[in-house]
């Protein structure tokens, strides 16, 4: 009998994969062995190389190589290749911060405080040579390398720094003066922040500034009274004025409180921070808010520009126009121009375009947008925002295409939902009218145009589909058909004829019942869809041809007379062009609370045999390339012995000699990585 060959599973250190627990691994550039822990590369172990020692020779002694991270560069350690005796070192247990290692006679190593020329503990220098103040070359002790200090340091003379100081933590200088920089173009850095008063030592004396244009501070921040002497400075406080009578905040904030008094601007008036009027505005020229504003009473006789959140808490009363970029709430409004809301805008109050709200262009909204009140759009409305509310709502220019609700001109579109609840009911001009999403009309409707449905039912006030639709068809009714005349046509022609309990059909015949009977009444065929159910026995006395593509046999047994069975006939004969589907024979039971099928195939893409206990897939069919059979689960085999004939010739592989099973003639490749 030959012998087993078993090889371990080796390759590449690169392509090392994670092994099985247990599995061994051996890489053939680098001469390493593995054995796998938990089937990743990670947890492979790793339990010796060559690349770790150099062996005894008989010449030269054993050498343990310390290898770098890159693998090819070490440290060697060895002993002599000549020893009289078998010699130990001890190591101490614990290291020593300073201390060095000594050994005695027996070969115990140990931490030592000092050795010639060093002390480990107080070190004092008795040299009295004094240091010429920054000359570092000078001195008792000279270190031209870096000092740490751990703890504190007392100089009992002078001290002078040439470089980089840097001080962390609390530092005092006491008596004295204090200079910083010796002159202008020396620069002064404080990212800390002051918690003192800064206090001069002379009165009126010292400035912040220059006093002039070329080193001047650019902003003040005080949350107190900044105090004057008066008649010292003639304009003192300036708040950016760049034009005649002009207030420019540009990035800041701005509150304004007249008490009981009025603020007046003359001309232009800019804010683009947060703004609180909390007095009556009566603002001349343009007012321009880019920021949060909240107005009370105001007015305006020219435009008025919000691009931020405004609150008009009271009456608004604006002669030019209204442009609101921002959300924009308003109660009662009176606006003689033109309204346009880009933001979310709710008016809490009745809007009347031409009336207590004075629009005599057009209102666009492009935000959401909710209409509490009544809507008179004489001069249109463009609303084309996400969803839009409206109570009770008439629009006068509704025919000639003015009024757009996220649609086209002429038409009303509800992209959304919209909900209609007036008691006066809502006219739809020749635009018609596309709901694309749930719309309720509470009111009557009154289209002159088309309804189109884009939902596919049609139903009645309970909320039950009494037509359904698809495409250009009626396809259900969920009620009768009553037919009151005597045919019932199709688009070309009369298909059925009534007459009393008469019935003619004109083309073919369709049963929608389910059985065909005899004369004597009992059921001899049923149909169901395609499918014929004979009732009692069918004697074919001719041959029989089942062209489907399955033939089921329920019977409790099966006697078949030829000797062989043939799989895979086309049209009576044996292929006569290339196939790729399966073949096999499948076996069904049932278990584990579920239906299963066996079976022995042919599987025609390996071009094998396969035994299965579970097939995955069938995909039945009758052309060149199905079925096609998947195994789930493949089944076990018992056999008395096996035998191969391949390439090796023909030969028994396992055999058993006693209680004994043997492999024979096998070598064991645990394969490659």
């Amino acid at each position: 009998m030959s012998a087993p060959i078993f090889q371990f599973k080796r390759g590449l250190l690169s392509n090392l994969p994670g092994l099985q627990a247990g599995e061994p691994g051996f890489t053939t550039d680098s001469y390493d062995f593995y054995i796998g822990l938990t089937s990743e590369s990670a947890t492979n172990r790793f339990f010796g190389s060559h690349r770790y020692w150099d062996r005894e020779d008989g010449t030269n002694s054993l050498g343990l190589n310390l290898v770098d991270k890159d693998g090819s560069n070490y440290i060697q350690i060895k002993t002599p290749n000549t020893l009289a005796g078998i010699v130990t070192y001890t190591l101490p247990p614990t290291p020593i911060d300073g201390y060095l290692l000594q050994t005695d006679g027996d070969g115990t190593l140990s931490w030592s405080q000092s050795v010639t020329g060093f002390t480990a503990g107080i070190a004092t220098f008795t040299n009295t040579t004094d240091n010429t103040l920054g000359d570092s070359n000078t001195g008792s002790v000279q270190m031209h390398g870096g000092v740490g200090i751990d703890k504190n340091l007392t100089v009992g003379g002078n001290l002078n720094v040439q470089g980089y100081s840097e001080f962390v933590g609390v530092v005092t200088f006491r008596g004295g003066t204090i200079n910083l920089g010796d002159g202008n173009t020396d620069d002064i850095n404080v990212a800390g922040e002051f918690i003192s008063n800064l206090v001069p030592n002379t009165d009126a004396t010292y400035d912040i500034g220059d006093g002039g244009s070329t080193k001047s501070w650019r902003n003040a921040s005080f949350s107190g009274i900044g105090t004057f002497a008066s008649g010292a400075v003639i304009d003192a406080i300036q708040i950016g004025i760049s034009g005649t009578n002009e207030i420019d905040t540009t990035s800041g904030n701005l509150t304004l409180d007249s008490a009981a008094g009025t603020v007046i601007v003359d001309d232009s008036f800019s804010v683009s921070g947060v703004s609180t009027f909390t007095g009556a505005i009566d603002a001349n020229g343009d007012l321009d808010v880019d920021g949060r504003t909240e107005l009370d009473v105001t007015n305006i006789s020219d435009t008025l520009n919000v691009a931020g959140v405004s609150t008009f808490a009271s009456a608004v009363d604006i002669n030019g126009d209204l442009d609101v970029d921002g959300r924009t709430e308003l109660d009662v409004t009176n606006i003689s121009d033109t309204l346009n809301v880009a933001g979310v805008s709710t008016f809490a109050s009745a809007v009347d375009i031409n009336s207590s709200v004075d629009i005599s262009d057009n209102l666009t909204v492009t935000g959401i947008s909710t209409f509490t009140g009544s809507i008179d759009a004489n001069g249109g409305a463009d609303i084309s925002g996400g969803e839009t509310t409206l109570s009770s709502a008439t629009v006068s220019d509704l025919t000639a295409g003015r009024v757009v609700l996220a649609g086209t001109s002429g038409e009303l579109e509800d992209s959304g939902s919209l909900t209609f609840s007036g008691g006066g009911g809502l006219t739809v001009g020749a635009g018609g009218i596309n709901v694309t999403g749930i719309s309720t009309f509470s009111t009557d409707l009154v289209v002159g145009g088309d309804v189109r449905i884009n939902g596919n039912d049609i139903k009645s006030s309970d909320g039950n589909t009494n037509i359904t639709l698809t495409s250009n068809t009626l396809t259900t009714f969920s009620g009768d058909i009553k037919v009151t005349g005597n045919d019932i046509q199709s688009s070309t022609a009369t298909s059925i004829t009534l007459s009393g309990s008469d019935v003619t059909v004109a083309g073919d015949l369709q049963v929608t019942g389910n059985d065909i009977k005899s004369s004597t009444g009992a059921v001899a065929i049923t149909l169901a869809a395609n499918d014929v159910t004979i009732a009692d026995d069918l004697t074919v006395n001719g041959n029989l041809y089942v062209n489907g593509s399955t033939t089921q046999v329920n019977t409790a047994a099966l006697t078949v007379e030829d000797r062989t069975i043939d799989l895979g006939i086309v049209d009576g004969s044996s292929p006569a062009s290339d196939t790729t589907w399966d073949l096999g024979v499948l076996f069904n039971y049932y278990t584990s609370g579920a239906a299963k099928k066996s079976a022995v195939i042919w599987e025609h893409a390996d071009s094998r045999f396969k035994f299965a206990s579970v097939i995955g897939s069938d995909t039945n069919g009758t052309d060149a390339n199905t079925p096609q059979l998947t195994v789930t689960t493949f089944a076990p085999i018992e056999v008395g012995a096996l035998w191969v004939n391949d390439c090796a010739g023909q030969s028994q592989v396992i055999t058993c000699s006693g209680t004994t099973r043997k492999l024979e003639n096998i070598v064991i490749d645990a394969g490659t990585f």
